[in-house]
């Protein structure tokens, strides 16, 4: 699918389905939240780094994960070696394939009744999901996005059926938790401009997982 366009006179074709993937640090040095503390940014200069991207660009992307700082040279890694790309690939393949013989589309496509039909939720999942649109004032296109989310999570596990974890899940790769703590904290510091922050970072709390699902737009912040 494309859209015409043109720059000066010269007409272009650009494409309208795409997987975003971006990616930022927490603040202008880089550092806030790092145990470090090496992070000198004061909450004016943190709010404004942060205010270059938009409200509404942020509700359209899925996945806001969170890359720190390695504590120990990778190189020098002793633990449980890491699950392969090839091995990645074969479960979001699976999970492709599993909404294609489902709807025909990928869950990013699904809308209307379709969308009703095959992200079903349970009376305590849907309390689950309202309870965090009204703490964390969701929109109502990030409820439909973390219901796609979360049959995604289900299929990457081959469930028939969405359950709390995928749902828990989903919400919490919109980063509320982190988001809302660090707003809070610009709140208690803006009659400080020049008070430096280390604490809390513009990360997530909550549960992270090791899957991808290559499938949705995906932000990803590093430090």
């Amino acid at each position: 699918m494309t859209a015409r366009g043109q720059i000066g006179t010269a007409p272009l074709d650009f494409l309208t389905r795409f997987q975003l993937v971006a990616a930022m640090n927490p603040c202008p040095c880089g550092h806030l939240g790092d145990e470090s503390g090496l992070c000198h940014c004061s909450a004016e200069q943190v709010s404004r780094y942060r205010g270059r991207i938009s409200g509404p660009l942020l509700d359209r992307i899925d996945l806001h994960l969170e890359v720190s700082r390695p504590r120990e040279f990778p190189l020098q890694h002793d633990g449980p070696a890491p699950e392969s790309s090839a091995s990645v690939r074969a479960r979001v393949l699976a999970a492709r394939d599993i909404q294609d013989q489902r709807a025909g589309k990928t869950n990013a496509q699904l809308d209307g009744l379709v969308l009703k039909q095959f992200c079903r939720i349970s009376a305590a999942d849907r309390k689950l999901l309202l309870q965090a649109s009204k703490q964390h004032a969701l929109s109502p296109r990030a409820c439909i996005r973390i219901l796609k989310v979360a049959r995604t999570l289900a299929d990457l596990e081959c469930a028939a059926d969405i359950n709390t974890a995928h749902v828990a899940e989903a919400i919490s790769y919109r980063n509320c938790r982190a988001m809302r703590a660090f707003q809070v904290t610009l709140l208690s510091l803006r009659a400080c401009r020049n008070t430096s922050i280390t604490s809390p970072s513009w990360s997530t709390a909550c549960h992270k997982s090791k899957r991808t699902t290559d499938l949705r737009p995906i932000i990803i912040q590093q430090r």
